[in-house]
């Protein structure tokens, strides 16, 4: 059975596919994304930390 979140993480690397692209889009804007693409209901905070750990991989790795 495929995990659904590894179906998010791949379409998310879809939308974002560097880490310059991570890194030149708002927290705000990858929330919305990472909530759009969560088949189930997830909490706006749970999309946030996403978010933030989205962010700080993109920040160790920025080419």
């Amino acid at each position: 059975m495929r995990s659904p979140d590894l179906s998010v993480s791949l379409r998310l690397l879809l939308q974002f596919p560097t880490s310059v692209k991570v890194l030149r889009t708002s927290k705000t804007e990858l929330v919305k994304a990472i909530k759009a693409l969560t088949p189930r209901a997830r909490s706006e905070r749970w999309a946030e930390e996403r978010a933030e750990k989205l962010i700080a991989a993109a920040e160790r790795n920025p080419v």
